[in-house]
């Protein structure tokens, strides 16, 4: 009330007294003073409108700067949510990209192990089929070379029972002889015989040996090709 806010007095306004009571802090600090008993019926118009145009422009200014702080407490409650939502995300991201990398761990580690499991198996079975082939070429070599040195026994009994009997029949010893070097030299070529047929066993296993060793070789090479194909389609 403009009557109210200059000290205009008004028939139906209470006492000077209260209306003073009522007046703000605020607005006696924006309202030009005029005492009420002495200007109060000759303040002019355009003042009037002045105060009234200060007061209008003084709230407009409130008004704008409680708008701005709840627009920008606003902006801060909205920023704190979205940083949490992202930090969320984020977390959830990290969690679910902790548990792929660990499947995909777990599925290398088997493939690893089945490559490793088959190249194991594919070695113990060719070390076994070496150690039993060089055992039967050992066991065929030790029955033809005992053979042999039972008959060379056999032989030196006879020759033995021969020298006996050397002073009756030296002529006769001298063709045993004769026929006993002979037979010695044929039991010595058969003993050559045997030792060079060793030989080529022994050469014949050992080119066997470097042919599965190279196949070896060329298994595990395609074994750790494969293992590298599959980690690549794997990772």
């Amino acid at each position: 009330d403009l009557n109210f806010v200059y000290g205009i007095e008004d028939d139906s306004t209470p006492s000077a007294s209260s209306q003073e009571s009522c007046i703000s802090k605020k607005e006696k600090e924006t309202s030009h003073f005029v005492p009420r008993k002495l200007f109060k019926n000759f303040l002019p118009e355009a003042d009037r409108n002045i105060q009234v145009e200060l007061l209008s422009q003084r709230d407009r200014e409130e008004t704008l700067t409680c708008t701005t702080e709840d627009e920008q407490l606003d902006l801060e409650v909205m920023c704190e949510a979205k940083v949490t939502g992202v930090s969320k995300l984020m977390q959830a991201f990290g969690a679910d990209f902790q548990k792929h990398f660990a499947l995909k761990h777990q599925r290398l580690e088997m493939l690893g192990r089945e490559a490793l499991g088959s190249v194991q198996n594919k070695l113990s079975q060719s070390w076994k089929d070496q150690r039993q082939n060089r055992n039967h070429f050992h066991h065929l070599f030790k029955e033809r070379l005992a053979k042999e040195l039972g008959l060379l026994e056999q032989d030196i009994n006879e020759i033995q029972e021969v020298e006996s009997k050397i002073n009756d029949f030296f002529k006769q010893q001298t063709m045993m002889l004769r026929k006993n070097c002979l037979s010695q030299k044929q039991r010595l070529d058969n003993m050559k015989e045997l030792q060079s047929t060793l030989k080529d066993w022994l050469q014949r296993a050992e080119k066997e040996c470097d042919i599965k060793k190279s196949n070896n070789i060329e298994f595990l090479r395609n074994e750790m090709k494969n293992l590298q194909k599959k980690i690549l389609i794997e990772t």
